[in-house]
């Protein structure tokens, strides 16, 4: 009797047993097939989640600014210019120490700084098929691996030596033989440089004239076919210039050459940059210019 009660109790277990086994079979199917290749959609919606990952991330770490113009000054001898503001992109051009361009920042981290320039900002407009399209932006470090390579600089407020001289009071006379220029309050020399005018075959004009334009940055090209001159040149990122004849004579900044004292020129007035920076704040437009 006993051994029959046994026998009970352990197929009563076994079918118990049985009936689990059956019932988690039929609910949760156990495969035996390798486990299947992600789906291309699939493939793609992760390379999407990592894309958007790395694309927060990258946001993070730096910030977009793309409303604010500001004029730099180079300050590294050569400053390389790219297709994309990253130092692995296409070099498309070399900015030189002196130049003053117009840019706007486009990339700031901790370590780089990069500003975008478009085409048109350069404005050289004489032969403009030598650029790239006017809508084309060049981008450039202001800072690379926290060495700075540019300074944006900060526009200044119309100034007078005293205090009672009117705008109409002041004038600018410039020497050739002396290859001089000097600023006057009335009568009061208040200021006195050297330049380089123009050179024997390009000579700057004599006469009294009127500065009637000014522009913190500019561009000058050659040739200048209608006054009989054949040597080709690009020379964006001329700072503090002041245009006083309609042939485009002007004083301006020079970062292309050091030789003040001596004519070099096509028939503009150059000085150093520090010089033309002075008399660019100092003359408002409308100051006469004598040259002699």
């Amino acid at each position: 009797m006993r051994f029959s009660k046994i026998v009970l109790f352990t197929v009563t277990l076994v079918g118990i047993g049985l009936i689990f086994y059956l019932f988690v079979s039929s609910t949760e199917p156990i495969s035996t097939e390798p486990a299947k290749e992600p789906t291309q959609k699939e493939a793609i919606s992760k390379e999407a989640s990592k894309e958007a990952e790395e694309s927060l991330q990258s946001k993070k770490e730096s910030s977009e600014i793309t409303e604010k113009e500001e004029y730099i000054l180079i300050t590294a001898p050569v400053l390389r210019v790219r297709s994309q503001p990253t130092v692995k992109s296409e070099i498309v051009w070399k900015f030189r120490k002196g130049m003053l361009l117009k840019a706007e920042k486009i990339k700031e981290t901790e370590k780089e700084i990069w500003y975008g320039a478009k085409i048109v900002w350069l404005g050289c407009t004489r032969y403009p098929e030598r650029f790239p399209s006017s809508d084309t932006w060049w981008y450039f470090a202001q800072k690379y691996d926290n060495e700075t390579l540019a300074e944006p600089i900060e526009t200044k407020e119309m100034f007078s030596v005293f205090p009672e001289t009117k705008p109409e009071d002041k004038w600018i006379k410039v020497t050739i033989s002396q290859q001089k220029v000097e600023a006057y309050e009335k009568n009061k020399k208040v200021f006195s440089a050297l330049i380089s005018a123009g050179l024997k075959d390009s000579p700057t004009p004599l006469g009294v004239f009127r500065i009637f334009r000014k522009e913190l940055s500019a561009c000058m090209q050659g040739p200048m076919k209608e006054f009989g001159f054949t040597d080709e040149y690009d020379l964006p990122g001329i700072g503090w210039t002041m245009f006083f004849t309609s042939s485009g004579a002007a004083l301006h900044g020079t970062y292309w050459h050091q030789d003040f004292g001596r004519p070099h020129s096509h028939g503009c007035v150059n000085l150093s940059n520090e010089d033309a920076q002075w008399l660019y704040w100092w003359a408002p437009e409308g100051t006469k210019v004598v040259v002699e």
